[in-house]
């Protein structure tokens, strides 16, 4: 094969040179001279521009070629003409390659550089909506109404957080018996608007910062001050003095800077460190434990009274009996513990735990989504007579506690009186929302457990230091090896891995939570996405519940995103004795503020529904259903939730969070009910 083909390519060399041999001369000049003759006057040349179009017949005289043949000179094989439209074509598809990727890369780099600008400047207009929020606030609390941001204002800013930080850490150490504290008007909610709060109208603020945004790119030395000022604070850290105090180092002079306001960290394990010896426990060891209040009411020994039980079907359109919240404080105000009513009557329904037919019926009452009791629960009352004071000390504070569990984990939290208001740490802006209402402290079990025994003994002021001890589990600790005391002791009803009658639902478990209460305190009112199972270990507790219809009464916060006290409300029930005070007397009170006044008045409005819950008890409450509860003695209450109340109607796809169901069937948002 290759040999023919050097054979052909020969004869036709040596027929080209034949041809220029007898067209000319053979040597070298005359095959030039009739080359350029022939290229010159060819239909290629550039000159030649109607022979593009039309070439003549014959252009060698000699033979009589085609003009497509250039008279045989470079006359190639009729491949290397496709090899030229292959080239071109390869070279085209290259170029239209190159061009896409090209635009492409244009495209990429442009869509980066416009996510740069828009994220520079979305961080941007946020740090000044945050300096406007903080500047706002600052303001509030200055006495110059025409604030304007400035390095001074953020310094008396700084100065009077430390002063009240100061102030409240004296009243604390030393039990100070602080009055009526009145709830700020500043964060309670928008009585007569939408429900706004401080933290809510920061967003709204955020709107609004355009038209300035520029002047505070320039002229940034105010935030800059700022972060100098509020530094040694370190405002958002969840354990810094504003959110949690130290109690376990001497406590230095009251004329000095005590050692909490240091910017180091704590080292809370250190359990050997010499505790500072608060007035509390000077008085807790003077009284030597005896009872110095007389007038103490044990009340899971009061005298009570029950409705006959009936099926659900028999009391729907009455049940539970409701009555306004004015009526239920007024006959027994909130800080009596001393006075109760001396026969208690109950209205809610108290099925026998042990009674199957109770069982069936209560069953029915959960499905109608209404509050009911259960009592004689065997794992509750073995749990109550297990935990006694040395058995929780072991649990909690040593690391190696007997009955082959491991160490259980609390916390001790603080306020200065005997009500608190729960809230998310995190979301707490100090600078512009103060001091947080409650704080935690690094006191072990053993310690907290003195305090209540002290609170009890002494049947302490609701206006004085109160202390709260809570606990919990996650929900996977069920399933493993290593457990609490709580999940061990509590693995018949809510640790349970198997559905049951208090965990019905297993896998929408969330963990339990345990609170160890004192006697007096106050917890602000809230709800719970999910359905609740509420123990009663030790003492006694009252549940001042509300139906999710009455969130507009209330002033609960509906924020999620950005306010720290969603789900809960900072109304504090006991000052309505005072609000009745000051109406009864023909005047208005001088400490609560208007807007507090007039939220009280509004909350006197509600449906409520109240209850005892005692020892060896366990109350149900449905989702959305709202709680204020009150501590009647020391007492211990676990519970667990399971998952919330589904609407069928809504198919599951996700509004079922805070939708719940009338006992009338009609469907809505418990969020829409809250705005007035």
């Amino acid at each position: 094969m290759m040999a023919t083909t050097t054979t052909t390519l020969s004869s036709r060399r040596n027929a080209t040179s034949a041809a220029l041999g007898v067209c000319g001369s053979n040597d070298k000049e005359s095959t030039n001279a009739t080359t350029n003759s022939i290229m010159n006057n060819g239909p290629y040349h550039r000159s030649n521009k109607n022979n593009s179009s039309q070439a003549p017949s014959v252009i060698c005289p000699c033979l009589e070629l085609p003009s497509h043949s250039h008279c045989g000179i470079g006359d190639h094989d009729n491949n290397d003409g496709d090899d030229d439209d292959a080239e071109r074509k390869y070279l085209k598809h290259d170029r239209q390659q190159r061009y896409r990727q090209m635009k492409l890369c244009v495209f990429i780099t442009t869509s980066i550089l416009t996510f740069l600008v828009t994220w520079t400047y979305m961080s941007l207009t946020s740090s000044y909506a945050s300096s406007r929020t903080r500047t706002a606030a600052s303001a509030k609390h200055s006495s110059d109404t025409t604030f304007q941001p400035s390095h001074s204002a953020d310094a008396q800013r700084a100065q009077t957080l430390k002063t009240e930080l100061l102030q409240l850490e004296h009243d604390i150490i030393n039990d100070v018996d602080g009055g009526i504290r009145p709830v700020r008007a500043d964060m309670l909610l928008d009585l007569h608007g939408n429900g706004h709060n401080q933290a809510s109208s920061h967003q709204q603020q955020q709107q609004q910062t355009t038209t300035s945004f520029w002047s505070f790119l320039w002229s940034s030395s105010t935030s800059n001050n700022r972060k100098q000022l509020f530094a040694k604070f370190d405002l958002h850290d969840p354990h810094n003095p504003f959110f949690h105090a130290k109690r376990t180092d001497n406590y230095r002079n009251s004329q000095q800077r005590p050692r909490f306001l240091t910017p180091s960290h704590h080292n809370l394990g250190n359990k050997n460190k010499p505790k500072q010896t608060m007035k509390w426990q000077q008085q807790a060891t003077s009284t030597n434990n005896h009872n110095s209040n007389n007038t103490f009411v044990d009340y899971t020994k009061h005298e009570y009274t029950y409705p006959e039980i009936q099926e659900y079907s028999q009391v729907s359109s009455t049940y539970p009996q409701l009555r306004s919240l004015q009526d239920v404080f007024t006959d027994w105000p909130q800080n009596e513990l001393d006075h109760p009513p001396p026969i208690i009557h109950e209205t809610l329904m108290h099925f026998d735990y042990q009674n199957i037919q109770h069982r069936q019926m209560a069953i029915e009452y959960r499905k109608a989504r209404v509050p009911f009791k259960m009592i004689n629960v065997p794992n509750i009352q073995e749990v109550g007579d297990l935990w006694t004071d040395e058995y929780l000390i072991d649990q909690f504070d040593s690391a190696k506690p007997q009955h082959n569990t491991k160490q259980a984990s609390g916390t001790a939290q603080e306020s200065p009186n005997n009500f608190f208001a729960f809230f998310a740490p995190p979301k707490w802006d100090v600078e512009a929302m103060g001091i947080p209402p409650t704080r935690t402290n690094d006191w072990d079990f053993a310690t907290w457990l003195q305090h209540a025994k002290y609170a009890q003994d002494v049947g302490l002021s609701p206006n004085r230091p109160h202390f709260y001890w809570q606990a919990g589990v996650d929900r996977v600790e069920r399933y493993e090896r290593e457990q609490t005391f709580i999940t061990k002791d509590l693995a018949a009803t809510f640790a349970s891995t198997k559905a049951n009658f208090f965990l019905f639902e297993p896998q929408h478990q969330k963990g339990i939570q345990c609170r160890f209460g004192e006697r007096g305190i106050a917890a602000a009112v809230h709800y719970d996405v999910g359905r609740n199972m509420i123990g009663m270990i030790h003492g006694a507790k009252r549940y001042v519940l509300h139906p999710p219809t009455e969130c507009q009464y209330l002033g609960i916060h509906t924020s999620r995103h950005d306010d720290p006290i969603f789900r809960h409300s900072l109304l504090n029930f006991g000052n309505l004795q005072s609000l009745s005070s000051s109406s009864s007397s023909g005047g208005s009170s001088s400490i609560l503020s208007t807007k507090e006044q007039e939220w009280l008045q509004v909350a006197c409005q509600a449906q409520t529904v109240e209850t005892v819950l005692k020892a060896g008890e366990v109350l149900y409450l449905p989702s959305y259903w709202f709680h204020y509860i009150i501590s009647l003695q020391r007492s211990t209450q676990c519970n667990v939730r399971n998952g919330p109340d589904v609407d069928a109607d809504d198919g599951g796809n996700g509004s079922t969070h805070h939708r719940t169901k009338h006992r009338h069937g009609t469907s809505w948002d418990v969020r829409d009910g809250c705005v007035r």
